[in-house]
């Protein structure tokens, strides 16, 4: 019998501490390999079940760019897991945004994830793990990776999840450039070329001591204002800079929180940014990060 009729998930951004575009699928799709880390950038997804059919979602906060209805990750993942679960019950979806939209830092795949978890426990045992993870694997590339909530490496198209046992930056200064960029734009703007060292098939790189995005390659040229964020943020002490999967987004790592801090406050006042924390477990309630959003 049912227990329960609403949880609360938290849903953490992550960064890319590395990301190698080792190669293609036939089907079009990029073949990856990388190193995420969940970080304390969290939004906030309620889900309540009742006994009347449907899925409903409100949102609340950073809304802007937002998808509604079916085009959201969070509503499609409530569908896909009432099919697989056999289960017609409504469920409402309340997100509380924080972080955002296209900027390389997984938000839709994290509330997708959050919404899944939150289902797995109003509904314990309608569905096995395997079968938890082949529904988020369906949904998007990065939603297996954030089922679990910790540090992971990252291949095939984002759905084969292993943690990862190196060490993980402490701090990070995140910044959020407007506009966003497409994920899809992205990968199409980039250019495979085997005989580039960097870009060889059989590679495994997937050190973060030492930070690579492949992507930047595509992005960097077209947006001037990313490379610009890198280039003020070593400038400000950050340990590397790295834009985090597609972008817009570009964190520098510290060793400290103050040092992360004084970071984002030589940042432009025009962009949003975050001082973030790196999780290694799932995030609990009353963790929080620190920003600062100019007034849109």
């Amino acid at each position: 019998m049912r227990t329960k009729t609403s949880v609360l998930e938290f849903a953490p951004a992550k960064v890319n501490l590395t990301l190698a575009i080792v190669g293609r699928r036939a089907d079009g799709y990029h073949l990856i390999d990388s190193v995420m880390a969940p970080v304390s950038l969290c939004d906030g997804v309620r889900v309540s079940v009742s006994r009347a059919g449907g899925i409903r979602l409100t949102l609340r906060g950073a809304t802007e760019g937002v998808p509604l209805g079916s085009d959201n990750l969070a509503v499609r993942a409530a569908a896909a897991f009432g099919r697989a679960a056999g289960e017609h019950a409504a469920v409402s979806i309340v997100l509380e945004k924080r972080i955002p939209v296209a900027a390389g830092l997984g938000g839709g795949s994290s509330d997708a994830a959050a919404v899944l978890r939150a289902l797995d426990r109003l509904w314990p045992g309608r569905l096995s793990r395997a079968q938890l993870i082949k529904v988020a694997a369906g949904l998007g590339a990065d939603v297996p990776f954030f089922l679990e909530g910790c540090p992971a490496r990252v291949t095939g198209i984002g759905e084969v999840v292993r943690p990862f046992r190196g060490r993980v930056p402490r701090w990070f200064a995140i910044g959020v450039p407007r506009p966003g960029v497409s994920p899809a734009q992205a990968y199409r703007a980039f250019r495979l070329t085997t005989g580039n060292p960097r870009s060889k098939l059989s590679r495994l790189r997937y050190s973060v001591s030492r930070p690579v995005n492949d992507l930047e390659a595509a992005v960097l040229p077209r947006r001037p204002d990313i490379r610009l964020l890198k280039e003020r943020l070593l400038e400000a002490g950050a340990s590397a800079a790295l834009m985090s999967g597609s972008g817009s987004a570009v964190y520098g790592t510290f060793a400290t929180r103050r040092l992360a801090s004084g970071a984002v406050a030589c940042l432009p006042r025009t962009i949003r940014v975050f001082v973030v924390s790196a999780l290694t477990t799932p995030p609990q309630a009353g963790r929080r990060s620190a920003g600062r959003s100019p007034s849109w």
